[in-house]
């Protein structure tokens, strides 16, 4: 009995982490420090900041399109709906406006603007530069990624546990009537 539940979480971990999973995150990325390439312009905006929900399947390539994404806050005045798109080569999400399928975004429309998230499915994502056009392209490497997707509640651990501690229980009644019957 127990080699046959041993087998069965052996091929549950080794099959499972083969499938594709349902992606949701909360996520907070700050820009600063822009800069153009036509000369000294400064940026009319010395921060830029979006805080957003992400809810995707990520077992196969996703055009660009605003379901699952929730835009929380967004300080820069975008012309058009923020949307996102999923390349599964790269495990790579590109998030703006005006994003063009399997290529990313063209920032060069008055008010668009547009940055990529490197392994999205990841503990560890990583954060790319992001350009806007405002009379002019400015870009920024400068960039920080706040992870903000909630950790279980102290509720939801205590039941986690306690369901561990029935299943204890459970397993050591079993053994006792199986000791008495023998």
């Amino acid at each position: 009995m127990k080699r046959l539940l041993l087998a069965a979480v052996v091929a549950t971990l080794v099959t499972g982490s083969a499938q594709a999973t349902f992606i949701t995150k909360t996520l907070r990325a700050t820009y600063s420090r822009f800069a153009t390439g036509q000369g000294p312009i400064a940026s009319p905006y010395p921060t830029i900041t979006i805080q957003f929900e992400l809810s995707f399947d990520n077992s196969g390539h996703i055009a660009p399109t605003t379901t699952g994404l929730t835009v929380l806050s967004l300080d820069f005045p975008a012309a058009k709906s923020v949307e996102f798109q999923y390349f599964i080569n790269d495990d790579n999400v590109s998030i703006g406006t005006d994003l063009v399928d399997n290529f990313g975004y063209n920032s060069s429309t008055e008010g668009s603007f547009g940055f990529f998230i490197e392994g999205i499915s990841s503990n560890s994502p990583i954060l790319n530069s992001l350009t806007f056009y405002q009379g002019a392209q400015y870009t920024s490497n400068t960039g920080r990624l706040t992870d903000l997707t909630a950790s279980p509640e102290p509720s939801t651990w205590a039941m986690f546990i306690g369901g561990f501690g029935f299943v204890g229980i459970g397993m050591r009644r079993h053994r006792r009537m199986r000791a008495r019957a023998i």
